[in-house]
Order: C-alpha cells, then sequence, then structure tokens
C-alpha cells in the first residue's frame, strides 16, 4: 500500500556534480528597476519568479494549461506597469509536447493569471484565442503605451492596442515564423519602427507600429547570398537592435545585428553567419565573427543573439552576446568572439541584462538546457541560480532501485544525462549528453543499464554495476549499422529475474540474458525518435509486451532458448480496436500475468476516443477505462499490494488513481502537483514509494506530509449549477493534513464574477491544527439571469509546496425559456369573415426557472387571445399552459401573424408565427339558353330565372341585382341582402318586357361580397312586330257609265305579333288631277269640300273618296291579330271623263311597312249607250254655263 498522502517535490534542485544545472530556460525578463526581481520562462516547467536575485524561485504557473513557454523573449514586463506581465506558451524543440494554448496576462505580478481570448473572467473576449497552437517566439510592450504589444509568431507579427485582447496580423507576415521581435524605441510613437527575423525569409522591417511588413534582408542580399548554395541553406533568423546612441540618432536606430542558423540540422556551417547593417537594413555586411565557429546550432534548436542594453550602439564597440551550443561574446561589435561557456550549461536559448546605474557594469543572465546562470562581470565568471526550489528537468524515463528504503531515483533527462538522488531535493551526476532511459535489474540491486547519445554509435547502451557510480559500454548494435542514429531507446528488465534486459534500437527489440554482457534480437520493429516501450510481467518473465506507435505486441515465451520458429521467441500483434493514436506505455497487471493495461498520447476524439485501456492476452477487445480527462497520457504504474491493484496513470495535468480497475478515477492531490506531462510512474519494488516523474517539472514523490499541508474539499466541487434566485451556499472545507499548524491567511475571491462572495466568518488570518479543519462558506447570488459566473477563490497559507491554492467555483444565472408551439405548424386553415376558429398556443417552460408570462400580443388584429385569459401567467419549469388563440377574419383573403409572447425569458419576447385564410363565396351567374330569351312581342312580357350559385366555401351576401334596360326587369319584391349558403344556388326571376320592336339586351349586374363583385351577366330578347300583307287587286278596268264597280283589300298580319293599321285612306289627289279629271265642278264627286279649301280637303272622312273611288268598307284602325286578316272595300263609279287612279295609303306599325300604298284604277267602258249619255251630259252642262253667263 502506498504510504503517501501528498506530493512533494525531490528534485532535482539542483543537479550536482561540479556544476550546478536544472531545466531549460527558454526566455528570461528583469525587473527594470529592482535587480533581485527576475522572471524566467522555462519549457514545460512554467513561469518562475525570484525577488532575492536567484536564490529563491517560486512556481507562478503550475495551474496553467500549457507550462512551455516560448523563447527567445516570451516573458514580457510592461515598463508602465511593472506588475503586468504577459507569457506566450511554445512547444518548439521540445519532445513531450503540451497543447500551445496562447498568451497569458498577469496584472499582479504573475500571483495570477488570465489567458487571453478565453473568456474568463468577464470582458477577456477578443481574438488572442488565435493564438492558440501556434509558437509565440516574442513579445514586446510599448513602454510609451502600455495598451500597445507586440507578439512575434510561428505564423507572423501582430499588434495590440488595447493590452492583449484584440490582436492585428501585420501585412507581409501571414505564414512566416517570427523568431525575433525588435522595436526601436527611440521611434516617433505614431510610426514606430520594429524588426523581425523570419526563418527561412530575413529581417523584415515595420516604419508603421507593426501594421505593414517589407523585407530588408533576404537570401537575395548581396552579403547573405555570398554565403547561401552549395547545399547551405537558410533557417532561424534573429535580428537584434543596437541600443540608442547616445545622443540618439534623429532618424531612429541605425545599428541592427542578425544571425542565421543553417536550416539543416547536423549541416556546416551553422550558424552561416553574422551580419550588421549600419543603415536600418538597407546594406549589410558580414562580421567577421572570428573566434565563435566552434559550437553548432542543431538547426536553430539552440541559437539566441542579444545585445548590451550598456553599448554604444554604434556598430563597432557594441557589445554581443551570442549562444549556440556554446556561448561566446563580442566587444567588438561582433568582429571577433570570446568564448564564455566556462560555468555554462550547453544549448543557448534566452539571454537577459539588468543594466544599473552606471558606472556598474550590466549583470547578465543567460538561459540554457541547464537552467538559468548569472554573470555580474561580462560572463568572464557565471553562477548557477538553479536552486531555491527551482524545479524545471525535463525526464524522459526514471526508476527507482529496488529494496525496502526505496531511497534511490535513477533518472534519464533531456541535455542532462543520467542523475541519481542524492539528499532531499539534489541529484548526483551518472551521466552526461541526453539520458534516454534507465532501469533497475529485478534482482542485483546495484546493476542498472542506461541509454544515451553519443557517437559511433550516436545511441548507446551502459551499464554500471555500482548504482551509477561507474558505467561501461554495452551496446548491442555496430557503429555505422543502421541503428547507429540519434534516437530515444528504450530499455526495460525483468523484474523477476535476474541480468534479463530489454532495449528497443530504431531496427529491432533485443534481449539480454546475462546482464548485459550479450544480446539478441527477439522481434524487428522500425520506429522513429522515440523507440518502443517494453515492459515484462512482475511474475511472468515470458510475458513481454510492446507499444510502438499505435501498435500493441505480446509475446509468452520471451525467455525461450532460440528466436523464431514453432518454439522460439515470437510476439503477437494485440492491437485490436485500439483507437490507432500512440500508445505511449504499456504495463502488466500485478496480480494477474495476462492482464494488460496501455495509456496513449495525443487527444482523443469521436474517432479516436479514449486514454487508458485494458486487454488480456487470450482477449479479443481492449476495453475503454478512461477517466474523464481528454488530455495526452505519458504513464502508467500498477500497485499490486491489493486486489485489485491499484492503477496510476499520469497524463499532462498530473496523476489520477483507481481502485477498481478503471471503473472510478480521482486526481491524486493535485494541490501540490504541477500541470506538467507526466512522462513515468514507478511503484518502488520492495519499498512500495510512489514517484512521478515530469516533462518540466522534476520528480515527485507521493510521501507522507511534513511540515503545514494542506487540503481542500469542495462541496459540489463549487459548481452551484443553475441559480435562480440567491442567494445560495456551497461549504469550502480546509484540512491541515500536515504535521505543523497551518496558517491560512486569505481565502478570498481574486478573479472573475462579484457573483460570488466568501462569507466573513471565520475571519481570517487564522490557523488550522495538525489534523484539524475549518469550514468556509462561499455564497452565490448570479449576476444576472443566464449569465454563466465564473470566479477564482485562493487560499493563501502557509503550505511551502503550496502556498495558494486556486479554486474555480462556477454558477449559471437560471432562467426560463418559453418555447411556442401551436397545431398545424400555425395554420388556422380556413375561416370565413364573421365566423372563428380557436387553436391551442401551447407555452412550455423548458428554462431551469419559473417563466413569468406577461402578455401575449399579435402583429394582427384578426388573431387575438380572447379576454377569458388574464395576465401574468406563471410557468413551472418543465411545465406548459395552452391558451386559446383565435382567429378572426375581418377581410377575405391571407392573413399571417407573428405571435408575441412576453416573459421574463432572456429572448423575450417569443415569437410564433400563424397563419389563416378567410375564402371568399364565389358568385356564379347563369341563364338558360346563353342569356337570351328569345321573341317577346311588345306589350307582353317573359320571365325566366337567373340562377346565383355560391361555388365559394363560405357564404356569399348579394346586397342588390339591376338592370342595365327597362325592357328587362328584375324582381321588386326580393328582400336584400339575400343569403347563399356555399354551394347553394337561388334563382332569381328576370322578366323581358319589350316596348318597341327590334332585338334588345341588357346587363344584369349583381352586386355581392364576392371580391370580384359586381359580377355581370348579358341578356338578349326580340321584339318583333307584325308583319302587314296585302292581298287584292286595285284595277276596276272599265266600268259602264251609271253603274258602280267594287273591290276588296284584304290587310292580313303574317307577323308573329299584333298588327296595328293605324290608318287606311286616299291620298287626296291633286287640284290639277281633280280638274284634269273632273272638271272645274266636282263633277267626280270628290266629295271634300268645294273649291280650293285645302283644309277641307284634309279633313279625315276625305281619304275615304277620291276621284271616281270611294271606300265603303273601312275597320281601320284596327288591330290585325297573327295570321289575321281585315278586309278594305273600295267602290269605284265611272264619270265620262277620263280614267281615274287614287293612291289608297295604308299605315302600320310594321316597321318595314309603315306606309304602303295601293293604287286603284278604273275607267268607262266605252259603249254606244255611254257614249250618247255623255254627250247629252255635256251638252246639258255647256247649256247651264251659258245660261250662268248670261
Amino acid at each position: 500500500m502506498i504510504p503517501g498522502t501528498v506530493w512533494k517535490p525531490i528534485g532535482p534542485s539542483p543537479i550536482t556534480g561540479g556544476r550546478e544545472d536544472n531545466g531549460l530556460v527558454t526566455s528570461i525578463a528583469t525587473h527594470p528597476s529592482d535587480p533581485d526581481i527576475v522572471y524566467i520562462g522555462t519549457a514545460d516547467g512554467g513561469v518562475w519568479k525570484t525577488g532575492d536575485g536567484g536564490a529563491n524561485w517560486l512556481a507562478l504557473f503550475d495551474e496553467e494549461l500549457c507550462l512551455a513557454i516560448g523563447e527567445p523573449n516570451c516573458v514580457a514586463i510592461d515598463p508602465g506597469d511593472t506588475d503586468v506581465l504577459y507569457v506566450g506558451t511554445s512547444t518548439r524543440g521540445a519532445v513531450s509536447v503540451q497543447q500551445r494554448v496562447g498568451i497569458f496576462k498577469s496584472a499582479d505580478g504573475g500571483a495570477s493569471w488570465i489567458l487571453l481570448g478565453s473568456g474568463y473572467p468577464e470582458g477577456n473576449d477578443g481574438n488572442a484565442d488565435d493564438f492558440a497552437n501556434r509558437n509565440v517566439n516574442s513579445i514586446v510592450v510599448d513602454p510609451a503605451n502600455s495598451q500597445v504589444v507586440y507578439a512575434a509568431t510561428s505564423n507572423g507579427v501582430w499588434v495590440s492596442t488595447d493590452a492583449g485582447q484584440n490582436w492585428t496580423r501585420g501585412a507581409g507576415t501571414a505564414g512566416l515564423d517570427a523568431r525575433s521581435l525588435e522595436l526601436d524605441v527611440t521611434s516617433p510613437v505614431g510610426a514606430r519602427v520594429l524588426y523581425a527575423g523570419m526563418s527561412g525569409q530575413g529581417v523584415s522591417q515595420s516604419t508603421d507600429g507593426g501594421a505593414n511588413w517589407a523585407p530588408v534582408m533576404t537570401a537575395g542580399t548581396p552579403a547573405v547570398a555570398a554565403v547561401l548554395g552549395g547545399g547551405v541553406v537558410m533557417g532561424q533568423v534573429l535580428a537584434r537592435l543596437a541600443p540608442p546612441t547616445s545622443p540618439p540618432a534623429a532618424g531612429g536606430i541605425q545599428v541592427i545585428y542578425a544571425v542565421i542558423a543553417h536550416a539543416v540540422r547536423g549541416s556546416t556551417p551553422d550558424p552561416i553567419a553574422l551580419f550588421m547593417s549600419t543603415d536600418q537594413g538597407a546594406t549589410w555586411t558580414q562580421q567577421a565573427a572570428a573566434g565563435a565557429a566552434a559550437a553548432t546550432t542543431f538547426a536553430g534548436y539552440c541559437m539566441t543573439l542579444a545585445i548590451d542594453p550598456a553599448s554604444p550602439g554604434d556598430g563597432a564597440n557594441d557589445i554581443l552576446f551570442w549562444g549556440t551550443q556554446n556561448q561566446v561574446r563580442s566587444a567588438d561589435s561582433g568582429a571577433s568572439f570570446t568564448n564564455i561557456s566556462g560555468g555554462l550549461h550547453a544549448d543557448t536559448h534566452a539571454w537577459g541584462f539588468f543594466q544599473p546605474p552606471a558606472p556598474a557594469t550590466t549583470t547578465i543572465y543567460c538561459g540554457n538546457d541547464g537552467g538559468i546562470f548569472r554573470s555580474t562581470d561580462d560572463g568572464a565568471n557565471w553562477t548557477a541560480l538553479n536552486s531555491g526550489g527551482f524545479q524545471t528537468t525535463l525526464i524522459y524515463n526514471m526508476d527507482i532501485k529496488p529494496g525496502a528504503a526505496g531511497d534511490v531515483t535513477v533518472a534519464g533527462f533531456q541535455d542532462n544525462g543520467h542523475k541519481r538522488t542524492d539528499g532531499p531535493l539534489g541529484w548526483t551526476f551518472i551521466g552526461g549528453n541526453d539520458g534516454w532511459d534507465i532501469v533497475y535489474d529485478g534482482v542485483t540491486a546495484e546493476r542498472l543499464l542506461l541509454t544515451r547519445n553519443g557517437s559511433n554509435p550516436a545511441t548507446r547502451v551502459l551499464r554500471s554495476t555500482d548504482d551509477g557510480g561507474s558505467t561501461g559500454d554495452v551496446t548491442p548494435w555496430a557503429g555505422g549499422s543502421a541503428e547507429d542514429a540519434f534516437y530515444l531507446a528504450s530499455l526495460a528488465a525483468d523484474p523477476g529475474n535476474d541480468g534479463i534486459f530489454y532495449v528497443a534500437s530504431n531496427a529491432n527489440i533485443w534481449q539480454s540474458l546475462d546482464g548485459g554482457s550479450n544480446w539478441r534480437t527477439i522481434f524487428p520493429i522500425a520506429s522513429g525518435f522515440i523507440t518502443p516501450r517494453i515492459a515484462v510481467s512482475p511474475t511472468n518473465g515470458n510475458n513481454v509486451v510492446i507499444s510502438a506507435a499505435g501498435q500493441v505486441f505480446v509475446s509468452t515465451n520471451a525467455l525461450a532458448a532460440t528466436v523464431g520458429g514453432a518454439n522460439g521467441v515470437s510476439f503477437t500483434n494485440i492491437s485490436r480496436n485500439l483507437p490507432g493514436r500512440n500508445v505511449t506505455r504499456s504495463a502488466f497487471d500485478p496480480n494477474d500475468e495476462t492482464a494488460i493495461f496501455c495509456v496513449l498520447g495525443g487527444f482523443a476524439n469521436t474517432a479516436s476516443p479514449g486514454h487508458v485501456f485494458r486487454t488480456t492476452i487470450g482477449g479479443s477487445q481492449w476495453a475503454d477505462i478512461s477517466p474523464n480527462v481528454n488530455v495526452p497520457f505519458g504513464a502508467i504504474a500498477l500497485d499490486g499490494d491489493e486486489t485489485p491493484s491499484t492503477l496510476y496513470a499520469g497524463c499532462d495535468l498530473g496523476v489520477l488513481r483507481s481502485v477498481d480497475r478503471g471503473k472510478t478515477w480521482y486526481v491524486l492531490d493535485d494541490l501540490h502537483f504541477p500541470n506538467a506531462p507526466v512522462t513515468d510512474i514507478v511503484v518502488g519494488r520492495g519499498s512500495n514509494v510512489l514517484r512521478a516523474a515530469t516533462y518540466g517539472r522534476g520528480v515527485f514523490e507521493f510521501a507522507k506530509p511534513e511540515g503545514p499541508v494542506i487540503a481542500v474539499n469542495l462541496q459540489n466541487r463549487f459548481e452551484f449549477g443553475t441559480v435562480c434566485d440567491g442567494p445560495v451556499s456551497l461549504t469550502l472545507q480546509v484540512f491541515n493534513v500536515g504535521t505543523d499548524d497551518l496558517i491560512i491567511k486569505s481565502v478570498q475571491r481574486i478573479l472573475g464574477s462579484a457573483a460570488f462572495e466568501v462569507e466573513a466568518f471565520p475571519s481570517t488570518p487564522l490557523s488550522i491544527a495538525p489534523g484539524g479543519e475549518v469550514d468556509f462558506t462561499l455564497t452565490y447570488t448570479p449576476s444576472a439571469p443566464g449569465a454563466d459566473d465564473l470566479a477564482t477563490i485562493r487560499i493563501a497559507c502557509n503550505d511551502a509546496e503550496s502556498p495558494t491554492v486556486d479554486l474555480l467555483a462556477s454558477g449559471t444565472g437560471g432562467t426560463a425559456n418559453a418555447e411556442l408551439s401551436i397545431a398545424d405548424n400555425g395554420d388556422f386553415g380556413e375561416v370565413c369573415v364573421g365566423e372563428f376558429r380557436d387553436q391551442g398556443l401551447v407555452i412550455n417552460n423548458s428554462g431551469q426557472c419559473p417563466l413569468l408570462i406577461g402578455a401575449v400580443g399579435s402583429s394582427s388584429p384578426e388573431f387575438f387571445i380572447p379576454n377569458t385569459v388574464s395576465f401574468p401567467l406563471k410557468i413551472a419549469p418543465g411545465a406548459s399552459v395552452t391558451l386559446p388563440l383565435r382567429y378572426q377574419p375581418t377581410a377575405f383573403g391571407n392573413d399571417a401573424a407573428t405571435i408575441l409572447v412576453s416573459s421574463n425569458d432572456l429572448d423575450s419576447p417569443a415569437q410564433i408565427e400563424v397563419r389563416g385564410t378567410a375564402p371568399p363565396p364565389r358568385l356564379v351567374l347563369s341563364f338558360a339558353d346563353d342569356g337570351d330569351f328569345g321573341n317577346v312581342c311588345v306589350d307582353h312580357f317573359s320571365d325566366k330565372p337567373l340562377v346565383l350559385s355560391n361555388s365559394g366555401k363560405c357564404p356569399l351576401t348579394i346586397s342588390s341585382i339591376s338592370s342595365s334596360s327597362a325592357e328587362f326587369v328584375v324582381p321588386q319584391v326580393l328582400i336584400f341582402p339575400l343569403v347563399i349558403a356555399p354551394g347553394s344556388a337561388v334563382p332569381v326571376s328576370i322578366r323581358f318586357q319589350p316596348t318597341s320592336f327590334g332585338p334588345k339586351s341588357t346587363t344584369i349586374s349583381v352586386v355581392s361580397d364576392d371580391p370580384a363583385s359586381p359580377t355581370a351577366i348579358a341578356l338578349t330578347g326580340f321584339a318583333p312586330s307584325g308583319k302587314l300583307t296585302i292581298t287584292g287587286t286595285g284595277c276596276f278596268g272599265g266600268v259602264e257609265l251609271g253603274t258602280h264597280a267594287l273591290t276588296t283589300f284584304a290587310i292580313c298580319n303574317t307577323g308573329d305579333c299584333d298588327l296595328h293599321v293605324t290608318k287606311v285612306g286616299f291620298k287626296p289627289p291633286t287640284r290639277c288631277e281633280e280638274l284634269a279629271h273632273c272638271g272645274e265642278d266636282c263633277g267626280c264627286d270628290c266629295g271634300c269640300g268645294d273649291g280650293d279649301d285645302k283644309d277641307e280637303r284634309k279633313k279625315p272622312a276625305c281619304d275615304q273618296k277620291c276621284l271616281n273611288f270611294k271606300i265603303v268598307s273601312n275597320p281601320f284602325p284596327a288591330t290585325v291579330k297573327s295570321g289575321s286578316c281585315l278586309d278594305l272595300t273600295v267602290k269605284y263609279t265611272p264619270t265620262c271623263n277620263n280614267a281615274a287612279c287614287c293612291e289608297l295609303e295604308i299605315e302600320t306599325d310594321d316597321p318595314d311597312n309603315q306606309k304602303v300604298s295601293v293604287f286603284v284604277t278604273g275607267h268607262l267602258k266605252r259603249t254606244l249607250k255611254s257614249a250618247i249619255k255623255c254627250w247629252a251630259g255635256q251638252e246639258l252642262n255647256d247649256m247651264i254655263k251659258a245660261g250662268k253667263s248670261c
């Protein structure tokens, strides 16, 4: 059983053995006025601060999401407010990497941080999240304006004008890797001049504050072109400005230095050259750099250039510090250099300077693979500042010496070789270079094997039989072979057998059965830089598991005498259903030799889930037993003291433990363990000591507490959830699990929403005795409905390893949420005007708090809530109400409305669209015979029905019917309005009563509520007249004197209607005709007055006689019925005068024969008798006349 309860750091702090080293330092920022305050950034170890010149260090960044800090200048102090810091993350060059998250900012000297653009705390918005997954290389704060911040990244140079909230990338820098950034502080504030070194490109300049950039050095620059070509390829480029001259040059700083690394690792020259410009980049010259070419940059892995701020800036006497694998200094602007590597670790990444008042010399800081070092004598001597709690080594692999004591830990370090614990925090030297792996023998306690980089071959296996005091080479592969390469060679030892070791090369798994003296290859498998991981069952040495990239292989006969064949060592691929990501480590269950666990790196997703898996050798599937945390996992170990075995898994955020084979997990003391990648976990064989190695924060042991040690328990994890009405409270339990009194200095909100408040009681400071507990109360009143409130609650205490404990409290202001629904998607269908239809409007409260409905409105008066509903309405969470929504159209057509529900929903008013249609009636007029009445006689009439049909879906209202002709009469007895139901018809009688002859027509107009009203129909009819037909002859021929003749005319009506004969009479003869026929006297019986009295002749009776003719039978005026005749008789009495002829006129209402003339003629029949009578008569007449004359 693991005896510990709390993590404690066990170093290295520092690594001893001639020089005190620590982990890789990437950035250095010195306080502008306080020489004791220095901030440093590290590779996967976060940000550290010293307030006493490096004697002691405080980790500032352990709880942040990424501890990998960019280089060479990614820790920046705001000169205008030195409590304000900016830190950029980067994983360039690291072997084990965390996810880069962007730029952090602190306003309290590093005591607390915010990730810019993360949204926390409120107002921390903007686009700074664009820096996630990018390397941030340098950050510069403008000393003239703290709002202006510049950042050089792997995707260009960016500028912020609002202290980091929002950023704009400079034109001309997109896609470029800006490895350095310099601001000419003497340039005009409105036109700042900056320079950036662009990898593979050269040097770019901006003259407008970073908005636009243009190259001032390229591969085509003459001085540069002269050293490129022939396989020499431009890689990393760093540009540095000389300090301002005294007095500053009017045109700004003129002197620029630039160094270029080779792009290809292992090629020469690397670095390529040092260049200088004395005219702001217009021209460049290569500096001689005598004495600087003895080291390499490993293709830019370790190269940095800095100018002593005390330099004159004249381009002749400037003091340059140039770090590569070694470190050199120039006092003549790069013409020559002297080596200052004595006392320094190799591989330089950062320089820092503190410039005290003259005449004191500049304090120089150097950050490299071995930590941070300081010189106060221009680099002649260096002091390591790598102790005092500073612990940042990058560890690949670790082991604990078997035995009950468990007091010796060994590890392989990035560029710090292999080291062994020596005291509480110090570690002592075993070997140098890069220490890849190291393992103890399963039985012989003093024997161990280790792998490291070397030469011929480039990766070597060494053996020690004295705990690392001395080593000897036992590399199984030869120099010059395919396995002679640079890679992280993994080791394993059989825990249950003496002298059995395994080592993985880039091509094979090797096995030694005699402590490393002899080797055999048991499994060929190719790999990259990190070779396959090997694990051996603690209880059965035949069971060996190999993790290689995304695959897992197992052998159950690893101790067989031969390899391959029927009985030799063989491996089976058991990758099965693993998601395919890199399997970082595997391990056997100490209590079940067939059970295998593995952990995976990378980030899970839907297609590639999980990080921790379990299977058995004979199984068919891997079971996903992952904890609920999605970060890369790099370590796994099992403690078999209890059954089931306790499982430990290490990830980028710490160590988790499960005691039920992965069903449940919990974090193992995250208060005292940093968010550093865990690369190895070891349970000491025989000691049950649990230790975890990290890549960036050294080694931690889960140990018994010493001194005051804080532990906390958060009620409901300080997750208040959704709160409708505050305040609500949660309890913070603070325990002292240590051995000395724990002093709680304060418990307060330091960041985030003021919606959270720590209650005043108990008051601080207070003391908690060992084993004691004090409870604090945190209250939450939502800042606003719907608000996601977050706050950081900090406990400040005297726990040396965790002096501040930051706890995140969260809560959400509850909201009501109105969701509206209505049947048929809001379609009321068809509703007639004057009618209504109600549908149920369902208001559902899908929120967490009561919903208060204040009103329901409508954008159209046709849709409304009847007055039967009263407001406000209260709807409980999850409940709903149904309100009647009425559609009552007032006009025909399509209606639509937006129903607005006003409530306490944050998005009020809720809206739903409704619609309906008020269909109009449709009047259809129909009339038989296409509207033709046919023939109707004048003074007669014909009635026919006009059918009014409603083909619509709603009642039709007829308000009037009219005719355009008086001869077509509409009924006068109709009562309007006349309502016709849908689908019904009403006949209306229309009368045709002509008053005159001929064709007749009319338009009947029906006015209704049909939108097409008035509706018209055309009707026609015909009023025929009587037709005059006359039969008979008017020729009397010769008639004897003294007799008369009669003739009869038949006046007939051959038409369809009555014929009105208004007059039949003779047309009066003219006087001449009378005289010619009858003489001067009216002897012809003209019978109409005497003489020339015209008026007398016009009397009606006169038209019955004419000359010798007289109408003797005249029934007219009279009406002659259709098909009837009336007779007219004319008498002719001849005289001795000439023949007679008269015109008989017949007047009728026949339009075609309104006046018809018939001539009657007759003459005296000439006989002797008539002649004698006429002669005698004439003689008598003459005698009479003669007598008169007498």
